[in-house]
């Protein structure tokens, strides 16, 4: 029943992505239009309403659950390509950590930080980190670390991809090559998106976007393919 419970974890993450997109529709319809100043947005955060809390707590179990997901996938892969799927984990547990900790901070360090830049004679050094750790300010190192966390997701969804591409070939559901596509063309776009910031491009730094929208696709066919899939392939 392994393929069974892979397939379950791909329609989870994929439920925790589709909640997390109304909440951001939902967080930017009460906002009107983005904030044009740190202080304006501050004024959003300061009173951490639920929308915001519940879109940072449902984007932290996206995060454990792709982890998961990933962790599947090693397991299935691994007899395929030990060194790659080896170096694909460790890809996936740098991930988990750097978007845990820009998910939780914000509703952890950055109430903390307002506090500080509230008080007088802490105001100056609590609005530089803030400036710093938030991450819907552009240019934070919170929004550097979110855009990297999924530059790094990059390098196993390629690997798996590759695998699933492999499978779909084979005898195995054609639907588990189709995620393939779509999770490799999401890899590449997200690191895509990490170039584009480090370079200063904006079109290239939509990559990260569009990558999470392919990554997104990727997971019904994913599902799709594993609940199909009559035996467990994890040995290869």
């Amino acid at each position: 029943m392994k393929e069974r419970t892979m397939g379950t974890l791909a329609l989870v993450t994929a439920l925790l992505t589709a909640v997390w997109l109304g909440l951001l529709v939902w967080d930017q319809t009460r906002a009107a239009a983005a904030p044009d100043s740190m202080v304006r947005l501050l004024e959003r955060v300061a009173s951490l309403p639920w929308d915001y809390v519940l879109l940072y707590v449902d984007a932290a179990l996206i995060t454990l659950a792709a982890t998961a997901l990933f962790g599947g996938l090693y397991r299935w892969a691994a007899g395929r390509s030990p060194v790659w799927t080896t170096f694909a984990l460790t890809c996936t547990c740098v991930y988990c950590m750097l978007n845990l900790v820009v998910y939780l901070s914000q509703i952890t360090l950055v109430p903390g930080l307002l506090r500080l830049s509230a008080t007088p004679n802490t105001e100056r050094i609590g609005q530089v980190l803030l400036q710093l750790a938030v991450q819907t300010w552009p240019g934070s190192a919170a929004a550097l670390l979110n855009v990297l966390a999924y530059a790094v997701l990059a390098i196993p969804s390629i690997i798996y991809g590759l695998a699933l591409l492999q499978a779909g070939r084979r005898a195995q559901p054609v639907s588990l090559g189709v995620a393939g596509i779509l999770l490799i063309l999401s890899g590449l776009a997200c690191l895509a998106g990490f170039v584009g910031l480090v370079v200063g491009s904006q079109m290239l730094a939509m990559g990260t976007v569009v990558g999470g929208g392919l990554f997104l696709l990727a997971l019904l066919p994913l599902a799709l393919g594993f609940y199909q899939l009559p035996n467990w392939a994890g040995q290869g």
